[in-house]
Protein backbone atom coordinates (compact mmCIF):
# COMPACT_ATOMS: atom_id res chain seq x y z
CA UNK A 1 0.00 0.00 0.00
CA UNK A 2 2.51 2.54 -0.76
CA UNK A 3 1.34 5.14 -3.15
CA UNK A 4 -1.94 6.59 -3.42
CA UNK A 5 -3.38 4.59 -6.03
CA UNK A 6 -2.98 1.33 -3.99
CA UNK A 7 -4.73 2.77 -1.25
CA UNK A 8 -7.53 4.42 -3.23
CA UNK A 9 -8.20 1.10 -5.10
CA UNK A 10 -8.39 -0.34 -2.01
CA UNK A 11 -10.82 1.64 -0.29
CA UNK A 12 -13.01 1.41 -3.41
CA UNK A 13 -13.26 -2.37 -3.17
CA UNK A 14 -13.66 -2.44 0.13
CA UNK A 15 -16.97 -0.44 -0.55
CA UNK A 16 -18.16 -2.17 -3.69
CA UNK A 17 -17.51 -5.28 -1.73
CA UNK A 18 -19.77 -3.98 1.55
CA UNK A 19 -22.27 -3.27 -0.79
CA UNK A 20 -22.82 -6.76 -2.01
CA UNK A 21 -22.33 -8.28 1.77
CA UNK A 22 -19.05 -9.60 0.99
CA UNK A 23 -16.27 -9.96 3.50
CA UNK A 24 -13.25 -8.87 1.95
CA UNK A 25 -10.16 -11.03 3.49
CA UNK A 26 -7.15 -8.50 2.70
CA UNK A 27 -3.06 -9.77 2.13
CA UNK A 28 -0.64 -7.26 1.33
CA UNK A 29 2.19 -8.81 -0.32
CA UNK A 30 4.54 -6.27 -0.28
CA UNK A 31 5.97 -6.84 -3.94
CA UNK A 32 6.79 -10.61 -3.20
CA UNK A 33 5.98 -13.08 -5.25
CA UNK A 34 6.11 -15.90 -3.04
CA UNK A 35 4.16 -14.52 -0.74
CA UNK A 36 1.75 -13.73 -3.19
CA UNK A 37 1.74 -17.29 -3.86
CA UNK A 38 1.20 -18.01 -0.43
CA UNK A 39 -1.99 -15.88 0.39
CA UNK A 40 -3.48 -17.18 -2.76
CA UNK A 41 -2.87 -20.85 -1.34
CA UNK A 42 -4.05 -20.12 1.98
CA UNK A 43 -6.89 -18.61 1.08
CA UNK A 44 -7.76 -21.75 -0.69
CA UNK A 45 -7.61 -23.73 2.37
CA UNK A 46 -9.82 -21.06 4.25
CA UNK A 47 -12.50 -21.88 1.51
CA UNK A 48 -12.51 -18.50 -0.01
CA UNK A 49 -15.22 -17.53 -2.31
CA UNK A 50 -13.33 -15.73 -4.92
CA UNK A 51 -10.16 -13.68 -5.39
CA UNK A 52 -9.23 -10.55 -6.52
CA UNK A 53 -5.95 -10.02 -6.91
CA UNK A 54 -3.54 -6.94 -7.72
CA UNK A 55 -0.63 -8.66 -9.13
CA UNK A 56 3.48 -8.12 -7.67
CA UNK A 57 5.29 -5.64 -10.15
CA UNK A 58 7.63 -8.06 -11.27
CA UNK A 59 4.96 -9.78 -13.40
CA UNK A 60 5.70 -13.57 -14.68
CA UNK A 61 2.73 -14.85 -13.05
CA UNK A 62 2.71 -17.55 -10.29
CA UNK A 63 1.70 -20.77 -10.90
CA UNK A 64 -0.98 -19.83 -7.85
CA UNK A 65 -2.91 -17.61 -10.25
CA UNK A 66 -2.78 -20.07 -13.26
CA UNK A 67 -4.34 -23.11 -11.19
CA UNK A 68 -6.80 -20.34 -9.91
CA UNK A 69 -7.18 -19.80 -13.27
CA UNK A 70 -7.29 -23.11 -14.78
CA UNK A 71 -9.44 -24.25 -12.24
CA UNK A 72 -11.94 -21.40 -12.86
CA UNK A 73 -12.24 -20.10 -9.00
CA UNK A 74 -13.76 -16.97 -9.63
CA UNK A 75 -11.03 -14.34 -9.80
CA UNK A 76 -10.20 -10.44 -11.04
CA UNK A 77 -7.22 -9.22 -11.49
CA UNK A 78 -6.72 -5.69 -11.16
CA UNK A 79 -4.31 -3.40 -13.31
CA UNK A 80 -3.08 -6.78 -14.80
CA UNK A 81 -3.96 -9.22 -17.42
CA UNK A 82 -2.42 -12.39 -18.33
CA UNK A 83 -1.98 -12.20 -22.28
CA UNK A 84 -1.92 -15.50 -23.11
CA UNK A 85 -4.82 -17.38 -20.94
CA UNK A 86 -8.53 -15.94 -20.80
CA UNK A 87 -9.41 -14.68 -17.60
CA UNK A 88 -11.30 -11.50 -16.09
CA UNK A 89 -9.69 -8.43 -15.92
CA UNK A 90 -9.75 -4.48 -15.22
CA UNK A 91 -7.22 -2.01 -16.11
CA UNK A 92 -6.93 1.51 -17.18
CA UNK A 93 -6.65 2.69 -21.11
CA UNK A 94 -2.77 2.62 -20.61
CA UNK A 95 -2.30 2.61 -23.98
CA UNK A 96 -4.57 5.29 -24.74
CA UNK A 97 -3.33 7.63 -22.05
CA UNK A 98 -0.09 8.10 -22.69
CA UNK A 99 -0.46 7.90 -26.83
CA UNK A 100 -2.98 11.27 -25.80
CA UNK A 101 -0.20 12.65 -23.46
CA UNK A 102 2.88 12.15 -25.55
CA UNK A 103 0.81 12.98 -28.66
CA UNK A 104 -0.09 16.33 -27.55
CA UNK A 105 3.35 16.91 -25.83
CA UNK A 106 4.62 16.75 -29.52
CA UNK A 107 2.08 18.61 -30.83
CA UNK A 108 3.62 21.68 -28.95
CA UNK A 109 6.79 21.10 -30.52
CA UNK A 110 8.59 18.49 -28.37
CA UNK A 111 10.33 16.10 -30.66
CA UNK A 112 12.90 14.86 -28.57
CA UNK A 113 11.02 13.72 -25.23
CA UNK A 114 12.37 11.19 -22.86
CA UNK A 115 10.16 7.85 -21.12
CA UNK A 116 11.14 7.42 -18.06
CA UNK A 117 9.40 4.17 -16.65
CA UNK A 118 10.67 0.87 -14.40
CA UNK A 119 12.34 -1.92 -16.33
CA UNK A 120 9.59 -3.17 -18.81
CA UNK A 121 8.56 -6.36 -16.78
CA UNK A 122 4.61 -6.23 -16.81
CA UNK A 123 1.32 -5.53 -18.61
CA UNK A 124 1.01 -1.68 -17.47
CA UNK A 125 4.93 -0.90 -18.81
CA UNK A 126 4.08 -2.65 -21.72
CA UNK A 127 0.99 -1.33 -22.43
CA UNK A 128 2.82 2.55 -21.53
CA UNK A 129 5.68 2.22 -23.37
CA UNK A 130 3.74 1.36 -26.67
CA UNK A 131 1.42 3.98 -26.16
CA UNK A 132 4.52 6.20 -25.89
CA UNK A 133 5.73 4.61 -29.35
CA UNK A 134 2.26 5.22 -31.30
CA UNK A 135 1.95 8.83 -30.39
CA UNK A 136 5.94 8.91 -32.39
CA UNK A 137 4.54 6.49 -35.00
CA UNK A 138 1.37 8.25 -35.61
CA UNK A 139 3.41 11.78 -36.59
CA UNK A 140 5.94 10.00 -38.43
CA UNK A 141 8.31 10.91 -36.19
CA UNK A 142 11.87 8.10 -35.15
CA UNK A 143 11.43 6.79 -31.76
CA UNK A 144 15.13 7.33 -30.08
CA UNK A 145 15.04 4.66 -27.24
CA UNK A 146 18.55 6.58 -26.68
CA UNK A 147 16.20 8.41 -24.59
CA UNK A 148 14.33 6.07 -22.37
CA UNK A 149 15.45 5.78 -18.99
CA UNK A 150 14.42 2.40 -17.51
CA UNK A 151 15.23 1.94 -13.96
CA UNK A 152 14.89 -1.46 -12.82
CA UNK A 153 13.41 -2.62 -9.92
CA UNK A 154 16.55 -3.11 -7.72
CA UNK A 155 17.37 0.39 -8.20
CA UNK A 156 14.07 1.95 -7.21
CA UNK A 157 14.21 -0.27 -4.26
CA UNK A 158 17.15 1.22 -2.74
CA UNK A 159 15.55 4.69 -3.40
CA UNK A 160 17.99 5.48 -5.89
CA UNK A 161 15.50 6.55 -8.26
CA UNK A 162 15.85 10.53 -8.05
CA UNK A 163 19.54 9.98 -8.52
CA UNK A 164 19.49 7.89 -11.63
CA UNK A 165 17.16 10.40 -13.90
CA UNK A 166 19.72 12.98 -12.66
CA UNK A 167 22.46 11.10 -14.05
CA UNK A 168 20.18 10.56 -17.30
CA UNK A 169 18.86 14.02 -17.49
CA UNK A 170 22.66 15.50 -17.41
CA UNK A 171 23.60 13.15 -19.92
CA UNK A 172 20.54 13.81 -22.75
CA UNK A 173 21.01 17.75 -22.75
CA UNK A 174 18.61 17.79 -26.05
CA UNK A 175 15.87 16.85 -24.02
CA UNK A 176 12.82 19.11 -23.57
CA UNK A 177 10.04 17.19 -21.97
CA UNK A 178 9.78 14.17 -20.10
CA UNK A 179 6.77 11.59 -19.82
CA UNK A 180 6.88 9.30 -16.64
CA UNK A 181 4.78 6.51 -16.41
CA UNK A 182 3.86 6.64 -12.97
CA UNK A 183 3.74 9.45 -10.06
CA UNK A 184 6.75 7.88 -8.52
CA UNK A 185 9.07 8.56 -10.96
CA UNK A 186 7.44 11.86 -11.66
CA UNK A 187 8.34 12.94 -8.60
CA UNK A 188 11.53 11.43 -8.66
CA UNK A 189 12.16 13.76 -12.08
CA UNK A 190 10.24 16.47 -10.83
CA UNK A 191 13.18 16.96 -7.75
CA UNK A 192 15.70 16.31 -10.48
CA UNK A 193 14.89 19.00 -12.93
CA UNK A 194 14.88 21.71 -10.18
CA UNK A 195 18.57 21.08 -8.73
CA UNK A 196 19.54 20.91 -12.93
CA UNK A 197 17.26 23.71 -13.55
CA UNK A 198 17.26 26.07 -10.73
CA UNK A 199 15.20 28.65 -12.86
CA UNK A 200 12.11 26.97 -13.64
CA UNK A 201 11.41 28.61 -17.46
CA UNK A 202 14.34 26.75 -18.45
CA UNK A 203 13.32 22.94 -17.73
CA UNK A 204 11.81 20.41 -19.84
CA UNK A 205 8.37 19.76 -19.34
CA UNK A 206 7.37 16.88 -17.23
CA UNK A 207 3.78 14.83 -17.36
CA UNK A 208 3.05 11.89 -15.90
CA UNK A 209 0.75 9.11 -15.48
CA UNK A 210 -1.21 9.20 -12.70
CA UNK A 211 -1.71 12.61 -10.46
CA UNK A 212 1.81 13.43 -9.00
CA UNK A 213 0.33 15.88 -6.65
CA UNK A 214 3.06 18.69 -7.94
CA UNK A 215 2.00 22.10 -9.15
CA UNK A 216 2.37 22.52 -13.07
CA UNK A 217 2.73 18.52 -14.03
CA UNK A 218 -0.36 17.53 -16.68
CA UNK A 219 -1.21 14.14 -15.98
CA UNK A 220 -3.20 10.93 -17.11
CA UNK A 221 -6.21 10.07 -14.45
CA UNK A 222 -7.48 6.90 -14.18
CA UNK A 223 -10.95 6.51 -13.08
CA UNK A 224 -10.54 4.36 -9.98
CA UNK A 225 -13.50 4.42 -8.52
CA UNK A 226 -15.08 2.68 -11.90
CA UNK A 227 -12.19 0.18 -12.05
CA UNK A 228 -13.55 -1.08 -8.66
CA UNK A 229 -17.15 -1.02 -8.96
CA UNK A 230 -16.02 -2.71 -12.54
CA UNK A 231 -13.98 -5.39 -10.67
CA UNK A 232 -16.41 -6.50 -7.96
CA UNK A 233 -18.96 -6.80 -10.86
CA UNK A 234 -16.84 -9.37 -12.58
CA UNK A 235 -16.62 -11.14 -9.58
CA UNK A 236 -20.29 -11.20 -8.43
CA UNK A 237 -20.92 -12.43 -11.94
CA UNK A 238 -18.65 -15.66 -11.34
CA UNK A 239 -20.18 -16.20 -7.85
CA UNK A 240 -23.54 -16.23 -9.56
CA UNK A 241 -22.61 -18.89 -12.07
CA UNK A 242 -21.58 -17.24 -15.19
CA UNK A 243 -17.86 -17.67 -16.71
CA UNK A 244 -17.25 -15.10 -19.21
CA UNK A 245 -14.11 -14.08 -18.80
CA UNK A 246 -12.87 -11.02 -20.49
CA UNK A 247 -10.54 -7.81 -20.09
CA UNK A 248 -13.08 -3.97 -19.05
CA UNK A 249 -10.43 -1.34 -19.94
CA UNK A 250 -11.36 1.80 -17.99
CA UNK A 251 -11.24 5.15 -19.68
CA UNK A 252 -8.73 7.27 -18.91
CA UNK A 253 -8.49 11.62 -18.97
CA UNK A 254 -5.68 13.58 -20.11
CA UNK A 255 -5.66 16.74 -17.11
CA UNK A 256 -3.66 19.44 -18.14
CA UNK A 257 -2.53 21.78 -15.69
CA UNK A 258 -1.90 25.64 -15.54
Amino acid sequence: MKTRIDQQLLDGLERYCSERDYDLLIRITRESPEEEAFAIEHFRERGVDGYIIFPVEQESYNNAILRLTLDRVPLVLVDRFLKEIKTYSVSADNYGGVRTAVSDMLAAGHEHVALLSPEITNTVTDERAKGFEAAFMERGLPIDKTLWCLLDLDTLGKGLGQQEISRFLREKSEVTALFAVNAELARYAFYALRDIWPQAENRPLLAAFDDPDLEGVPYVRQHLDEMCRSAVELLAEQLEGKYDPRREVVPVAWVQTG
